[in-house]
């Protein structure tokens, strides 16, 4: 499945944008693609900008949290092998 695309693109009418997403997939033998194009008026399309941003910045806080909380969970496992409480043991070490 191809990424989907969004492109926003200037309307013929007056006081509006277009907004055209598109959107294909296939497997099986079977191909399915999709483009909606929708215009908007001036006021839609702020409210819309509006809510991605949010959407965005709430997002970026979530990638952001969880990559800080891994740098902490890898700094305290360093911390704990190198205090000898953590012993690292080859996969092929192990018997079973």
């Amino acid at each position: 499945m191809a990424k989907p695309k969004a492109d926003v693109l200037k309307s013929f009418r007056e006081g509006h944008v277009k907004l055209r997403l598109s959107a294909n997939s296939y497997g099986g033998g079977v191909d399915v693609a999709a483009t909606v194009a929708v215009d908007l008026t001036l006021e839609a399309a702020s409210a819309l900008a509006a809510k991605l941003e949010v959407f965005v910045q709430n997002e970026t806080a979530k990638v952001q949290a969880r990559a800080d909380h891994e740098a902490r969970r890898k700094a305290w496992r360093e911390r704990e092998i190198a205090a000898g409480r953590i012993k690292v043991m080859p996969y092929f070490q192990i018997s079973r």
